[in-house]
Parts: C-alpha cells; structure tokens; sequence
C-alpha cells in the first residue's frame, strides 16, 4: 500500500476570544495592562483575538492611550456613558459578537504571558463553560509592611480544574453561549458591584461547568488607597452584602435568608470573641478579627437591601 504523505492527526481547533477590559480615568495602568496584554504567548493553543476597551468616563480618558497603543491583535474602543458596572460589561458583551469566548480582565491589573493560553487549555482539559484564574496582589510603595507580611488581600486559590466558590470578573474567560442562554450582567448592580455573583451564580444554576486555573494569573495594583484597614473593612461588608444579594435573586424564599442569616451572626459572633485576644496580637490579627465582623454585618446587610454604591463615585478607594 502507498504510504501518505497527509498528516492524519487531529489539528487544533482556532478559537475566537475576545478580551474584555473596562476602564474608568486609570490611563497610566490601562497602558501597562495594555502592554502586558501585547506580550501574550499562544504557543500550543491558536486563538484569534481581539481586545474590547470600555471607557465608562463620558470624557472618553482612556481615548488616548487607546488610541496610541502597539497591539499585535485588533484593538476596538467604546464609551459606555451610564455610569455602572454592569453597564458597560454588558457593552462589551454586545460588542463581542461573534466570539467564541469572552474573557475579562480589570484595568487595574496585568497577565502574565502565558495567561491566556492556559485558559484556554484548561477549558479545553475540562470541557468548563466558564474558567476563572487567581488575581494576585502587587504592592506599590507606601503599602503598609504589616499588610505585605500578613497577606490579608491575597485571595483563595483553588487547584486546578477545581470549582471556584466565588469567582469574579477580574480573570475570567466565559463561553459566548452561556451568555446566550442567561442573558447578560444585572443592572441592579450597576452602581453597587456584585453584578458578577449574581451572573456566576445564576450560571451554576443553569447547569454551566465553572472551573478554575491556578496557572492563569493576573496581578492587580495595590496601592496605599487600598491597603488601609477602612477600605479592607469597607470592602468586606461590601462583598458579603453583593453575595447575600445575589444568592436572594437566584433563590427567592425564606430558607435562602435565614441559611445567609444564620452565617452572618455566626460571622460576627467570631469576630467579637477573637477580638480581644486579636489585639494583643497586633494588628494583622485585629484586622481578621473586625473583618469577620464586617463580613456578617455585610450578609445581613445585603440581606436587608443595606448597600453601598462604589460606583456611584468610582474615584473613591473602594
């Protein structure tokens, strides 16, 4: 028999992503993440890409470094003038027609090379409808030494291919399909944050597979704005409030408020006994101990409808 000359193995499918960032007056940190964003490296999976910018300042800020930037892959800007969260994910949405997968990632942040790639693998490896990766903090000068050594901002890591508790949109790569099938963000959040667990939590009652990727990571921005105990504790009550909100959205009913109640006062009871000895352990220790005090007067709080609006005014720390 004549031997072929053909190659007879399978060859990697070419996905469309579209990369996502939403940006608000941060021009000097939309470039670094631009830049590190032109040194992605897809070396065994093919990917076509493009990158959505949305400028959610009516001023159009980020036009310029947008407009200047050196991109290997096209590069498409839009203003989003409401002023909201989910608003102007939901105009990246919109203008991400015809991708296959959405990926986003904060202004505020930048990827490591091989960021997208191991997305990318990892979806396939798990067949995931949505993937999340870890966004690690990068401490600018001024932070506070007791929360560099504490590690009191860095978040929870999952292995890889495990499910994500709570995964947000700072490192996320979503099928195209699961916005299809559950529509877009919430504009109830728009204001207030939280319009990505609510979205990822109405995607898991659906049915969609939510994995994580360790190896895909991301670094955000850590400045001395964010490093004070007021906006950790802000933070922490904000958080827990979005969560309580978001699970009352996706499962109506009094046994959804009192399993969220009874975490809430559990939380704070901790925080109050831990207290004492906490602050004669320092201050790493005393600010664990008030954060889960924040973290069940947030539960309570979302519960309640009691929430802040970050949004509102997005030049605040928070």
């Amino acid at each position: 028999m004549p031997s072929s000359n053909h190659d007879t193995r399978p060859q990697a499918v070419t996905k469309k992503v579209s990369i996502c960032v939403l940006t608000y007056r941060r021009p000097e940190q939309l470039k670094l993440l631009l830049d590190s964003l032109g040194g992605l490296k897809l070396e065994e999976t093919p990917a076509k890409i493009d990158l959505i910018i949305v400028d959610n300042d009516a001023d159009e800020s980020a036009r310029p470094v947008c407009e200047t930037a050196v991109f290997p892959w096209p590069l498409r800007y839009f203003v989003e003038s409401e002023r909201g969260i989910a608003q102007a994910r939901n105009t990246a949405v919109w203008h991400s027609v015809g991708a296959q997968w959405i990926a986003f990632v904060d202004d505020d942040e930048i990827v490591e090379p091989q960021w997208l790639e191991c997305l990318l693998r990892a979806q396939e490896k798990f067949q995931a409808d949505i993937v999340a990766g870890p966004v690690v903090p990068k401490y600018r000068a001024g932070v506070p030494e007791w929360i560099v050594q504490s590690g009191i901002l860095v978040r929870h890591r999952y292995p890889t291919g495990g499910w994500p508790k709570t995964p947000g949109t700072g490192n996320v790569m979503i099928s195209a399909e699961v916005f299809r099938r559950i529509g877009n963000f919430n504009c109830r959040f728009g204001l207030t944050g939280g319009e990505d667990s609510e979205f990822f939590l109405r995607a898991g009652h659906a049915g969609f597979k939510i994995i994580w990727c360790d190896e895909a990571v991301a670094h955000e921005s850590v400045g001395p704005g964010r490093a004070g105990l007021g906006y950790i504790l802000r933070r922490e009550y904000q958080d827990a409030s979005m969560v309580a909100r978001a699970e009352l959205i996706c499962s109506p009913g009094i046994g959804t408020r009192l399993k969220r109640a009874a975490k809430a006062t559990l939380r704070i009871f901790q925080g109050i006994l831990s207290l004492p000895l906490a602050s004669l352990l320092g201050m790493a220790a005393t600010a664990r101990a008030l954060q889960r005090i924040f973290l069940g007067a947030g539960m309570l709080g979302g519960l309640m409808g009691i929430t802040l609006e970050p949004y509102r005014d997005p030049e605040s720390n928070l």
